[in-house]
């Protein structure tokens, strides 16, 4: 519960407990008083906080298990119907301390507005009703645009920079893209400009964007790997670190078809040394890409691939004898690729 509120924290400890005792009695459903005026002051709350539309649009009946059956009624009704019932109406103290700003809202901002208009409250929920409304429209056609431009990969997402800049406003698909993502709305306007330039870079709490020529990359941030290169002494049938590949030896050839696979690579295994070493790569890395006769270093093939630098910085390679035989989930080496004349081939597997 870092950087939360006082008042937000007591409330995300509430509803924990409420759930604690909804799942130890098997209960379905949480019930809570959440009334009319509420969705008043959680509209005027968000709004004077600056948020976006999703925050004025009103309460919700039905959140998960929690259910509020008392939304249609003022919080005046209420107590009028508690005293006619003779039922004793509790309020927490803490309700009418102004020091909260909900509370000030509520003790002070909404009877002045009640005062310009005794509707207010009521004129308020059927504005947050409205903005729902119209916010379903945009969110499915938002939906449906950024399902045609964000491609899903299983490290990374990337996003048509074309296609997003195309739109006359595209600041609010940017924010549906971003908002899982933990980016700041306030950097919107400031990522947007960037994509115009390759090599921009943003970070969230939990995930960095890079901006590419064509596309722009949202990564997951990993913990740092300390360990530089990982020895594999012996063929064995799977390893966990620093990556999953799996490795299987393939004594008949004549019928082997090579995967048109990243997440594959084949290689002729009287060829391949032990021990093998998976590493990172560094500055003066060179290898004979799969297809090419001449020597490349790894930094010009990053550029010729238009790799983006988070996925070039979490590459591993693989090398045998001192020789880089496989980019993994990129390219293997031309020297080490299976022949005619090959024998047995090695088989290696990216495995989630």
């Amino acid at each position: 519960m870092k950087n939360l509120s006082i008042q937000e924290a007591a409330r995300v400890l509430r509803y924990r407990w409420f759930e604690n005792i909804r799942k130890e009695n098997n209960y379905d459903l949480i019930a809570v008083g959440h009334n009319k005026n509420d969705i008043a002051e959680t509209f005027l709350f968000n709004l004077l906080r600056g948020t976006g539309t999703d925050g004025l649009t009103g309460i919700k009946p039905l959140s998960g298990k929690i259910v509020r059956p008392l939304l249609f009624a003022s919080r005046e009704e209420i107590k009028y119907f508690a005293r006619e019932a003779q039922l004793l109406f509790r309020e927490d103290s803490s309700n009418r301390s102004e020091k909260y700003a909900r509370n000030f809202i509520r003790h002070r901002i909404l009877p002045s507005l009640q005062k310009v208009n005794i509707q207010a409250i009521d004129h308020i929920v059927a504005a947050a009703k409205k903005i729902d409304d119209t916010n379903q429209i945009a969110l499915e056609t938002i939906r449906n645009f950024a399902n045609k431009i964000v491609i899903h990969h299983h490290d990374k997402i990337s996003v048509s920079v074309k296609l997003l800049l195309k739109q006359k406003q595209p600041i609010p698909f940017l924010y549906f893209i971003l908002k899982d993502f933990g980016f700041n709305p306030k950097e919107l306007p400031k990522i947007l400009e960037a994509l115009n330039y390759p090599g921009r870079q943003f970070h969230s709490s939990s995930h960095s964007l890079f901006t590419g020529r064509d596309f722009f990359y949202i990564y997951p941030k990993q913990n740092l790997v300390t360990k530089k290169s990982f020895r594999i002494e012996t063929l064995k049938p799977e390893i966990t670190e620093p990556i999953n590949l799996a490795f299987s030896i393939i004594e008949n050839t004549d019928n082997f078809v090579i995967k048109k696979n990243n997440r594959f690579a084949s290689f002729d295994y009287d060829k391949i040394i032990f021990p093998l070493i998976i590493r990172k790569w560094k500055n003066g890395d060179s290898f004979y890409p799969l297809g090419m006769k001449k020597k490349k270093k790894l930094s010009d093939f990053f550029i010729d691939e238009k790799i983006p630098i988070p996925e070039k910085e979490a590459m591993w390679l693989l090398e045998t004898d001192g020789a880089i035989c496989w980019l993994i989930g990129k390219r293997i080496d031309d020297r080490f690729k299976v022949t005619p004349t090959t024998k047995r081939i090695l088989q290696i597997e990216m495995t989630e």
